[in-house]
């Protein structure tokens, strides 16, 4: 996991407030997930603009090309979750510059900007379902299970998930696997933490400091 460092970050900031709230899948962006916003919606063809320059400018599919390891950079062996600044189409561009590479993972965000959680996953033949999203206080959880039935080969998974604008603290983020669901067609044997760990973002820890 990549935690801040030795949680002194974590420790001076205010906790937050115990309430407990869900993310509704309906508000969540994300490729190849049921349920969800379908990321696509958020890219076009500008009039006028060749096919074939639009697929090489496509945040989506430059995304996608890494995550199935045909890319040349920033698709990490072992991944982890991040978050970055800004909602819908401008969380897309950022999540796919950090995810090819082009960019570097934030840890810490000032207050009073809306942030986005990434949650992905590299190709593995594998169905995975987002099961929900939920907000305890400072700690937010992401559940997840895998399909049974083989998928589309070299299917990736990403999920753009709204925080809104949180408070100064340090936001500990939790990815937790639900057992699996057998759906139809060629079944697979269990998932070894191997496979997990080098197919599904990890946890990992951010903090928001207030703006001086």
């Amino acid at each position: 996991m990549l935690f801040l460092k030795a949680g002194i970050l974590l420790l001076s900031f205010i906790v937050a407030d115990s309430d407990t709230y869900t993310i509704p899948l309906n508000q969540i962006w994300a490729l190849n997930m049921p349920g969800t916003k379908d990321m696509y919606d958020l890219e076009s063809v500008p009039n006028g603009l060749p096919e074939q320059e639009f697929l090489r400018r496509s945040a989506i599919l430059r995304m996608v090309r890494n995550l199935q390891g045909t890319g040349n950079k920033g698709s990490d062996k072992y991944p982890v979750g991040f978050v970055v600044r800004g909602t819908d189409k401008v969380a897309l561009e950022l999540a796919s510059n950090i995810l090819t590479g082009k960019s570097k993972r934030q840890e810490i965000f000032p207050t009073g900007e809306e942030l986005t959680l990434v949650f992905y996953t590299h190709s593995s033949g594998r169905y995975v379902r987002l099961d929900e999203v939920q907000r305890r206080g400072n700690d937010i959880t992401i559940r997840y299970h895998f399909e049974t039935a083989s998928a589309i080969g070299g299917a990736v998974y990403v999920a753009l998930i709204p925080l809104g604008k949180l408070g100064p603290s340090g936001y500990p983020v939790w990815i937790k696997r639900s057992p699996p669901v057998y759906g139809r067609g060629a079944e697979y044997g269990p998932v070894s933490a191997r496979l997990v760990k080098e197919i599904i973002s990890d946890s990992f820890e951010f903090a928001v400091t207030k703006k001086k």
